[in-house]
This record gives C-alpha cells, structure tokens and sequence, in this order.
C-alpha cells in the first residue's frame, strides 16, 4: 500500500509515465483500492495519509479529528463523494457539498411535517433564503457569523430612493430598515436551522452558536394600556355611526369585537377563527373554545366569558351556522388600520408623550392590566392571559396607571407615624430658608398702606398726588401696589441683613445650640484673630480659616449667608417680608 505513478509501454517499445500520482489503501473490509490522486507528490502523500486515518476511525468506530474535519471540510466535493461511497465519511460531510437552498428547502418540509403553526414554515424559510442570497452563501461550510451580522445591520439601516416626479423633480423616499427585534427573528431563524443540520446529521457543528440577540427595547415601540376615560370615548363613538352599506363590518359588530377582545384578551389571529360552534352560552359558566391549532401555545384553551357580554353575543350568533365564522374580520394589517381609525376618530392619541402607542394588541394589554387593578393573583392572571411565564404577564402586559406609584408610597407610614426624628439638626441657613416658606403664600388680609413717598419720587402735585409716585397702597390699583411691595420690600431688606448680622454673632460665640445647631466652640477660642467686614456684604473674612470643612461641619453654611439672604430677598419680592424679619428677631430675643 503506497504511492506510486501508472506506467505502460507504447508501440515504439518506449516506457510512458503517466503525470498524476496514484495511491493505493485498504479499506475497513480489507478490500484494496487504487484511486488517482494529483500531480503533485505531496499533496497525494497527504491525501493518502488523510485516507488511511479515516480507515482506522471507521474500523474502531471513533469520530475523526479536528485536524481531519478540518481537511474534510477543505476537501472538493467529488472528492467527499468518493469517500462517502466507499463508506468512509458519514453524511455530514456528504451534505457539506451540496446546495444550502436544498437544505433549507428540506427543513422547510420538516417544519410543515411538524405541523407548525399559521404561516411560520413559510415566514421561517423566506428568511433564510434571504439571508442566504443576501450573504451569497452557496454552502454550509461557506456560512460565517460575521457576514450574517453585517448583512442584518444592513437590514435594519434606513433606506433612501431617488424618484422623479412628472416634472423631473427629484423626490427622496426614505424607508425604515427592520427593528432590532425582526432583526433577532432572522438571527434566530438561522440558528434553528443550523441545529436542525446538526441533528440530522448533515453537520457537526454551528457556525453561529455563539451569537447573541441585540437589545429589542432599543427601537421598540412600547404599547400601552387604555383607560377606562378612553374605553368610554371609543365604545360612545361607535355608538353613534351609522350602517355604511359598503362596509365589511358595521360599527355594530366592530364594537363587539372590541368588548370581546378587552374582556377575554383574546389575540386578533384567535379572533378571527373563532366559529359559532366556538360559544357556549347556554351553561352555569359561558366560555370560548379556542383550538390547539389557532393558539398561540398550541394548546386547547377554554376562557371565560364575562357576564355582560353573554346576551349580546347570543343575539349575534343566533343567525349563523355553526361552522360559520363570528366575526367577519379583514387581514391582519387591515385589523390594525381599522382599529387605528376608529379610536383617532374617537379623538384618541395613538401616540401618548411617553412615546406609547396603541394598536389592535393593546386591547389585550387592555384585558391584562384591568386584573392587576382589581387585585387579581398574578398566578390568576397568568392563567387568564395563557401565558407559559409570569414575567412576560407582570413585565411586558401589566401597565401601571397614573398615580399608582404615588398611592403606593402614601400608604408607608411616615416618620411621626413611626416616631422617628429627624436625623439632621437644623442650622442658620435651614432656619432662614423655613421661615421664609413659611411665609409664602400668605396675603395679608387687610391693605398695607405707607405713608410718605418713595425714594426718587417728585413734589406732590397740586391734585395731592407726587410727581412720579401715588399714594401707595396695596388693594387699590396694581401699579399701586408694586411701588407698595417695593418699599416694603427695601424695609424689610435692611431688617434682614441687620438680623442676620447679629445672627452670625451669636454663631461665631457658641451661642447656635440654642437655636438647635449642634454645639461648638466660639471661633475666637479657635484661633481666630479678627474678623473683618467689607461693606454692606454680612460674610466674615478671617485671616486664618477657622474649619476645615468636616471638623466643624455645622459652622459650613455661614459661608454662605449673605448669598442667601440675597437669593432669599429677590425671591420673596412678592411676599410681605415683614412677617420674616418678626420671626427673626422673636427668635434672636430667645437667644438673650
């Protein structure tokens, strides 16, 4: 067994070589074969040495290498014939060679033989043959991760076409790409099928096992729930159409539909093929029957019919056959637009400003979150809605309300309840900042009047009246008024700062625990030497820094005072600040 060239004697009586190699084996019948290798030597040693390796794996019954998986799959396809027929290869390799569009016209036939649901087979197969043509895959071998995630990026791009009007003009159509979820469809497509050639045996492993599903809520547009105030506008607007002649369901059997589809959460596929025989309204609990093959789960479902809906929906069934559809319902996508028309007539937004939109589905979500707002058991509710998971009933159909949030937080027991203080003593600038909400809102029952004129004003004319000023008095005319508040205001802003001056003096004494501030040493103990004023401005300037920003933490906010007696002055120019500057020296005498 060996390598050797093929040699014969010519007319002339001249030895001729022939120019390919040939090679010689036993297989694992020990029945000895000679094939035609190639011209070159090396690659014929390594074909024989690659064959000879398959013969001990087939004889002691043990997968080949990865090495030889490797050659295997690099191997021209007449070549993997060869060997498949001489019972040396199995038939994952065989498969290698042959046309992707065969194997997925097989796993179509398997999905169908599977008896899946609806359109699934088709909708499955149109995606990878798009994937495939897409990508220019021709082979399994050929299928690389890295060629389907570009190419489905590419898919969910907007896409912009040129036209041209009838005057020349060019007009751009801008198309959106797939979501990111239909996006995930195509990926998910592609990996069922690989592990389907994987169990059949037509491969040995899946080039795209270890790619993983993008994030669906980043372009998801989020349904939501609709109110009991939208329910009513919707159901009153239908009312109130009249019969169109032409139209494939009256504003009668629309409403129905609708009531049937919030009280049962039935989806619009298990809407459609319900049939009389579907009903049963004459027992102790009316249902509807929904078929394995029309349910979303596969299974037989049986749902509860609410009482209300009962009498109507025997009045409608009363004149058809039992094997007569209920509800004459258009195609899906019409199903949608119907149903958008009906509630943008009703005047509700399809889009509410959290970016919600309501379609068809949302009736179901509908149906869903009213059991969560009567305090249903999720377990209850899971069942109702035939989910196979909680978390796809709690997470994705459930839908808080407006001020549930809040209900639920005023329902914990506040701190009085509890008898808990507070955990922060109040300081100077807490003190200041209180009193002055404190005091807004208040209007003083009584018009304030000053005497005398402003500052700037003219001599009184002869009619009694200043030049520039009035009498000023709040209650009488509203320009009046502003030069009242303003005096007021100037008043009360030389009381503030006089207060809060001798405020800070009593803080830097050690005087703030009577006010509530946490005890500290007096600043001058503290190695303060003097304490300079600038102007008209109340924030002492030290020459050395008396705190360093934690050891006395409490004496922090007097850095501050002066900008918020300012900020405190300018946002009370519409409150009487009498009152603030009252409290203010009430609680400066306390100190005394």
């Amino acid at each position: 067994m060996g390598l050797f060239q093929k040699t014969e004697t010519d007319k002339s009586g001249n030895l001729k070589t022939y120019k390919n190699w040939y090679i010689s084996f036993k297989n694992h019948e020990g029945v000895i074969r000679r094939w035609a290798a190639f011209s070159d030597k090396r690659r014929s040693e390594d074909l024989l040495r690659k064959i000879e390796m398959l013969v001990q794996n087939r004889i002691t019954n043990l997968p080949p290498s990865a090495e030889l998986q490797d050659w295997l799959e690099c191997l021209p396809a007449a070549w993997r014939k060869k060997l498949a027929k001489e019972d040396l290869l199995g038939r994952q390799y065989l498969a290698a060679s042959e046309s992707l569009i065969k194997h997925i016209d097989d796993y179509k036939q398997h999905l169908i033989a599977k008896q899946t649901r609806g359109n699934y087979a088709d909708q499955t197969y149109n995606r990878l043959k798009r994937i495939i043509e897409g990508c220019e895959f021709y082979t399994y071998p050929q299928i690389t991760p890295s060629e389907i995630e570009n190419f489905l990026y590419k898919l969910r791009q907007p896409k912009h076409e040129t036209t041209y009007d009838a005057k020349g003009k060019a007009v751009v159509k801008t198309t959106s790409g797939i979501t990111t979820r239909t996006s995930n469809f195509y990926m998910q497509a592609m990996q069922q099928f690989c592990n389907w050639m994987i169990r059949e045996g037509r491969a040995t492993s899946s080039p795209v096992e270890h790619l993983n599903k993008l994030n669906p809520d980043v372009d998801a547009t989020p349904r939501r729930a609709m109110t009991l105030v939208e329910l009513s506008l919707l159901f009153n607007w239908l009312d109130r159409q009249p019969k169109h002649k032409q139209s494939k369901m009256q504003p009668s059997e629309r409403k129905l539909l609708y009531l049937v589809a919030m009280y049962t959460g039935l989806r619009s596929s298990e809407l459609a093929s319900l049939m009389r025989s579907s009903f049963d309204l004459v027992s102790d609990t009316p249902t509807i029957q929904i078929h394995a093959r029309t349910s979303k789960r596969g299974k037989h479902d049986r749902v509860l019919i609410q009482a209300d809906l009962v009498e109507p929906l025997r009045r409608h069934t009363a004149k058809l056959l039992p094997d007569e559809p209920v509800f004459n319902m258009p195609t899906k996508s019409n199903v949608a637009k119907r149903f958008r028309k009906d509630f943008e007539s009703a005047g509700i937004a399809y889009k509410n400003e959290k970016g919600e939109v309501l379609n068809f589905h949302c009736l179901r979500h509908t149906y869903i979150t009213l059991l969560s707002n009567a305090n249903v058991n999720p377990k209850v509710a899971q069942e109702m809605a035939r989910h196979c998971d909680i978390k796809l009933t709690l997470d994705h159909y459930t839908h808080l309300q407006d001020g549930q949030m809040q209900q639920a937080l005023d329902q914990i027991p506040s701190m009085q309840e509890i008898g808990v203080t507070s955990p922060m003593k109040a300081t100077a600038e807490d003190v200041i900042r209180d009193l002055a909400n404190r005091e807004m809102g208040q209007v003083d029952a009584e018009p304030i009047h000053i005497d005398g004129y402003l500052d700037g004003d003219d001599e009184p004319e002869p009619d009694g009246t200043g030049g520039g000023g009035r009498r000023h008095e709040m209650g009488c005319d509203e320009g009046e008024k502003q030069c009242a508040y303003s005096a007021q205001v100037r008043q009360s802003d030389a009381l503030l700062r006089n207060n809060m001056r001798l405020l800070e003096d009593k803080l830097l004494r050690g005087e703030g625990e009577k006010f509530g501030v946490r005890k500290t040493k007096p600043l001058v103990k503290q190695g303060v030497k003097k304490i300079k004023r600038r102007g008209r401005d109340s924030n002492p300037r030290y020459e050395e820094n008396p705190y360093d920003d934690l050891a006395n933490r409490c004496l922090q906010p007097l850095g501050h005072l002066s900008v918020n007696v300012r900020a405190s002055a300018d946002s009370l120019r519409s409150t009487n600040c009498n009152s603030i500057a009252g409290d203010l020296k009430a609680e400066l005498c306390r100190w005394e």
